[in-house]
């Protein structure tokens, strides 16, 4: 559906500009790229000029043998204001059978953003058993490869974001990641995802 969605925007659109066709490129290459349409995604990727699309269709020529996607499927819950932890955390309990409200959660464990020791000391107070590691490739393969999934906190200078680690993408060297600002799942390089976090 998104593919002919594509094809009748550019039927539709005779002026679109050089951003925006870079743009629908990206798009596109991204439904030829689920539609197993390989070759025509790198294609779409290297012709959009976008740096993410032209490294992921570099990387995807350099894949090796037997690459492959693994994703899990968490149900989305989309954060309130500074609540990306409670709807992270919201969103693995889900996946494993419990439902917990991230409204409740942020009322237990936020104040202005959440601190670390906070979504411990509430994972514990469920039985839940919380393990802080130092994330690189072998272990997200090892973990989702066991249907388990895992929240990620990605620190900056001035600030810090939760999300949950779903997935990986051997084909474009990705990390696929349910992002609780949006409904979508996301994905980062994973080269560079660990040398900067």
């Amino acid at each position: 559906e998104v593919h002919a969605c594509l094809r009748r925007v550019d039927e539709l659109s005779p002026l679109m500009d050089a951003c925006e066709r870079r743009r629908w490129q990206a798009r596109m290459a991204d439904a030829a790229y689920h539609l197993g349409q390989h070759d025509q995604f790198v294609e779409l990727a290297r012709s959009s000029q976008i740096p993410w699309y032209v490294a992921a269709s570099e990387r995807f020529a350099r894949r090796a043998p037997g690459a492959r996607r693994c994703s899990l499927t968490l149900p989305v819950r989309v954060q309130e204001h500074k609540g990306c932890a409670p709807a992270t955390l919201s969103m693995l309990f889900a996946y494993f059978g419990e439902q917990v409200d991230p409204k409740e959660v942020a009322d237990a464990i936020c104040y202005d953003g959440t601190a670390s020791q906070s979504e411990r000391a509430w994972v514990e107070h469920y039985g839940w058993h919380f393990r802080e590691f130092s994330l690189d490739l072998t272990t997200t393969r090892a973990l989702i490869d066991r249907g388990v999934p895992f929240g990620v906190v990605t620190v900056e200078a001035s600030s810090a974001h939760a999300q949950a680690v779903i997935g990986y993408d051997d084909l474009l060297g990705t990390l696929l990641l349910q992002d609780p600002t949006t409904a979508g799942i996301g994905d980062a390089a994973e080269a560079e995802f660990f040398e900067r976090y």
